[in-house]
Order: C-alpha cells, then sequence, then structure tokens
C-alpha cells in the first residue's frame, strides 16, 4: 500500500523533530519535509501536495491559519499547537481540520489524531465535501439545507441571488436578493465558500461577500444591496478588499 505523505509546519525545531520521529512508528506515513514558516510551508504544499499536513499555528509571519488561507485546496490537516484550547473552535469550525494536537502528546493523543486523518482521507464523501461536490454543477444552482422548527428544507439557489454570507459558530446566514431574512444552514462558513465561484470575496472573518451584489465601500465596511447588513472589513483583508473594489471600478469605466 503507497503511504501517506506528510509535511510538518512548525517554527520551533525540536517540536518538528519530536513529531518526525514519534510518526515513524507509523509504517503508512512517510515525511516528506519539514518548514519553519509559513512562506516555506505555502511553496512546498503547492509543490508536493502532501496527503497530510501537520501545521503549528502562532508562528513569525504568516500564521498557520494564513497558510491554510492561501491554499485553494489544503491537505487533510491536523492543527499542532501549544494552545489546542484557544483554538480548538477555529480548527475544527473554520478550517475543518481533522485533529488537533497538543505540543507534549502523548502516544493516545496522536493515535487518535492520525486515525481521523486517514479517516477523512479515505472516505469518499469528504473528499467529495472537499472539492466543492456540494454544488450542483449541471444546473449551476446551490443546496441550501435549513430547519423551520423541526422541519428541514431544501432549496436550490442561483449563486447570483447570494448577496453575502455571515458565519455564527457552526452555522451560516446566506443573504438573498429580495428576501428580509436569510436562511441559515448549519454548516462552516469554510464549507459554504468552496460552492461559491469567483464572484465571490471574503472581506472579514465572518463575512463573504457576493461582488455583483457591491454598492459602496467606506473605510470601515461594504454596502450591499437595502435588504442586508452593511458588511465589517476585517484588518487582515483590508488591502484584497480595497484591490476588488478597485478592479470593480476599472472594469465598470
Amino acid at each position: 500500500m503507497k503511504k501517506k505523505s506528510v509535511l510538518i509546519v512548525d517554527d520551533i525545531e525540536s517540536h518538528r523533530i519530536h513529531l518526525a520521529e514519534a510518526l515513524q512508528e507509523y509504517s503508512d506515513l512517510e515525511v516528506k519535509g519539514q518548514y519553519a514558516n509559513g512562506e516555506q510551508a505555502v511553496k512546498a504544499i503547492a509543490q508536493n501536495k502532501p496527503d497530510l499536513l501537520f501545521l503549528d499555528v502562532e508562528m513569525p509571519g504568516l500564521s498557520g491559519f494564513d497558510v491554510l488561507d492561501q491554499l485553494p485546496d489544503p491537505p487533510v490537516t491536523i492543527i499542532h499547537t501549544s494552545f489546542a484550547p484557544k483554538y480548538s473552535e477555529q480548527a475544527f469550525l473554520d478550517y475543518e481540520a481533522a485533529g488537533l494536537l497538543p505540543k507534549g502528546f502523548s502516544p493516545e493523543q496522536l493515535l487518535k489524531s492520525i486515525r481521523r486523518a486517514l479517516q477523512a482521507l479515505s472516505d469518499p464523501e469528504d473528499q467529495a465535501r472537499r472539492h466543492g461536490a456540494q454544488k450542483t454543477f449541471l444546473t449551476g444552482q446551490i443546496e441550501l439545507k435549513s430547519k423551520i422548527g423541526i422541519q428541514s428544507i431544501k432549496r436550490l439557489v442561483s449563486p447570483a441571488d447570494i448577496v453575502c454570507l455571515n458565519s455564527d459558530k457552526n452555522q451560516v446566514k446566506y443573504y438573498l436578493l429580495g428576501e428580509a431574512k436569510p436562511v441559515v444552514v448549519d454548516q462552516t462558513l469554510k464549507k459554504a465558500n468552496e460552492t461559491l465561484g469567483e464572484n465571490f470575496i471574503q472581506v472579514e472573518k465572518r463575512w463573504v461577500i457576493n461582488l455583483q451584489h457591491w454598492h459602496r465601500l467606506t473605510t470601515k465596511a461594504v454596502i450591499l444591496t437595502p435588504d442586508t447588513p452593511n458588511v465589517p472589513i476585517g484588518r487582515v483583508y483590508r488591502s484584497d478588499v480595497k484591490k476588488a473594489w478597485e478592479r470593480r471600478q476599472a472594469a465598470s469605466v
């Protein structure tokens, strides 16, 4: 059986070495590289396309989450951090990590994380989800599954009718054109974003907007349609948002 390729990213060398030595106990895994910062990691992942990534969070320059944000198709990831409780919600809800492994892990903790990662790699449904297969490509529409009381409701919507999305823990609110109330779906924003096209851009940690409905830009917010709230602009997204606005303005001239 072909071994699963592994990359380790951590700015502390002793942590990389300790993890690599521990992974030698797993005959179905092979460490292909170790990297000390996010910039190196982004290049290495794009070039090598590993099956599994062990990723630290707090590093100089790009954080681990910044690394994942820069990858169009991230590998199955185990977050490896000294601050596991601090990052657990973000790791699992926003980035759908396969595991959260603390520094100074026990053999049992490592085994549990690896089992979950291998399950994600072998599960066809998980692979389909990771590649955005929830989108109904034949119709160009997206299926939204929501609940009203105990009743489950499914509806197909065109991406062009989605004005913006807002995440709240493990739910996403879809604000639709001409509708006063959003459609609430049980999913993460990262998962939702995988089904959207090039007209959508993330402007804040919990907000994604449709550029087709972008009306005006202020220093702190994006103004969309009258039925939707003003969307705040996150500090780390400000430069990309400004560039997108400038491209939009140039295209409309």
